[in-house]
């Protein structure tokens, strides 16, 4: 049954929730249709309305959640680069301190051999030779010592990892083994945030896809962090 265009106007806007109250619809003729018919045909429009409305805020949702990621990605991008620039000039200051070094024992190497002690002044000449071949060498990096180390830092982190998916199953979440690895160890960027909370918000970021719910997540977090500080803690303790 057709509406006149005024009535399926304020139909569909109330369907978009500009309108709180709907006015019964007539029939072409100008007669009032029955309450059983205006019934239907105002659920028909609404039903039209909110079906209308709903690729614009399906795509206002996920314009919102691309900003939210790339802010995430930004502020973790951030992190990364001041961890990097810190450790760079940790990394000048002991090469500096090592030509210092080097420097001092050949002064003391001279003063040796002045005071008439070659043995002496030989050893801090080797020592002080030493020291100079550490700051020349001291920005190399052996590339396989590099991958070795990085595939024993994954492989260090697996035992937390699985232990985590342990917690999310203990809490009926869903842990799709992939998923939650990639979650695990993603989420570890945000350790080079200062504070190390971006952890939470990236492992919730990951596993949004899974539907878990994200007090789970930030509980199950902490259950993993305080774990594996109470086994290292008393590890040490041994």
């Amino acid at each position: 049954m057709n509406v006149d265009a005024k009535s399926r106007c304020v139909v569909q806007r109330a369907a978009c929730g500009r309108v709180g109250l709907v006015i019964p619809l007539t029939m072409p003729g100008g007669l009032r249709s029955t309450r059983g018919e205006t019934q239907y045909n105002v659920q028909l429009y609404e039903t039209a309305g909110a079906k209308a409305c709903e690729p614009s805020m399906t795509a206002r949702k996920r314009w919102i959640k691309w900003l939210f990621q790339a802010a995430i990605l930004a502020v973790v991008g951030w992190g990364v680069v001041s961890s990097v620039r810190k450790s760079a000039a940790q990394l000048a200051a002991q090469r500096s301190q090592l030509t210092d070094d080097a420097e001092q024992l050949r002064q003391r190497a001279v003063a040796a051999e002045l005071s008439g002690d070659p043995l002496q002044a030989q050893a801090l000449r080797a020592e002080a030779d030493s020291a100079e071949r550490g700051s020349r060498r001291f920005w190399q990096a052996d590339p396989l010592g590099l991958l070795a180390a990085g595939v024993l830092y994954g492989l260090g982190m697996l035992p937390g990892s699985l232990f985590w998916r342990q917690c999310l199953r203990a809490l009926d979440q869903p842990t799709h083994l992939l998923t939650i690895l990639w979650a695990y160890f993603y989420g570890n960027l945000g350790k080079y945030f200062p504070g190390k909370a971006m952890v939470i918000v990236l492992r919730l970021t990951a596993l949004e896809p899974l539907g878990i719910k994200k007090m789970a997540t930030s509980i199950t977090i902490f259950m993993e962090t305080l774990t594996m500080m109470s086994v290292g803690g008393a590890m040490a303790g041994l």
